[in-house]
């Protein structure tokens, strides 16, 4: 369960990541 949820964060961090100008 709780690599799911650390699954999840890494997701949207890469997400968060690709939206950045740089």
């Amino acid at each position: 369960m709780a690599k799911l949820v650390v699954f999840i964060i890494a997701l949207i961090m890469a997400t968060i990541v690709q939206g950045q100008p740089q």
